[in-house]
This record gives structure tokens, sequence and C-alpha cells, in this order.
């Protein structure tokens, strides 16, 4: 298998972390410890999920860290709409970001199905 450092997915959840930490870094100060640190991390914890699942001993641990990458997006989308009520980012943005949540959601969709064929028996 390639590093995960070849993967898309990880390329683009990479990408995704740093929009969203100059997003965030625009958040009023008094959000440092809240939903400025909330989203950021849940961002991060995308790609950091895909290097610890790919540099486990089986497949079948690489998936369930897929697994929890998705649910890290789904919490950062939440981050993101509280954000968007609060008025800190425009609906452009929301827009922008959701629509890369969406893709990274497919591609980590499409790999978890790849790997989990490579597990069924022929």
């Amino acid at each position: 298998m390639k590093s995960h450092q070849d993967l898309d997915v990880w390329k683009d959840s990479m990408k995704f972390s740093s929009e969203i930490n100059n997003l965030a870094n625009q958040f009023p100060k008094v959000e440092i410890y809240g939903l400025s640190s909330q989203i950021k991390r849940s961002a991060a914890s995308v790609s950091a999920n895909i290097s610890e699942g790919a540099g486990r001993k089986s497949t079948r641990e690489f998936i369930r860290f897929l697994i929890i990458s998705q649910g890290s997006l789904s919490e950062c989308k939440t981050h993101l709409k509280q954000a968007l009520a609060s008025h800190f980012l425009s609906e452009e943005q929301f827009r922008s970001l959701h629509a890369q949540i969406r893709k990274i959601t497919a591609q980590l969709s499409g790999l978890i199905k790849a790997l989990e064929r490579k597990l069924r028996p022929m």
C-alpha cells in the first residue's frame, strides 16, 4: 500500500484543516477556547486519524480510524453551522467548506469500501 501521504483524501483533509485554521483565527477572541478551538480540533482530527489508521497493523484498524475521521467531519460541519449562525463566517464561506466536507466524506467512504472489499474472502 502507498503511504497515507499519497492518498488524495489525506491531502484534501490537510488542505481543509489549514483553511479551517485560517478561518477560525478570524473568529472573535472570546471564542479562542470555545468554538474556535473546537472547530480547529475537529478539522485537524480528520487527517490525523487517517495517518494513525494507516500506521496500524491491520486493514480493520485502518477502516476503524477512517470511520472516526468521518465522525470528525460531521462534528466539524456542526461547528461550521454554529459559526454561520453566530455570523462568524459568510454563507459563501460555509458553502465552500461544506462542499469540501462532502468531497472528503465521499473519498473516505470510497476508501473504506475498497478496504472492506480487500478483507472479503474470494
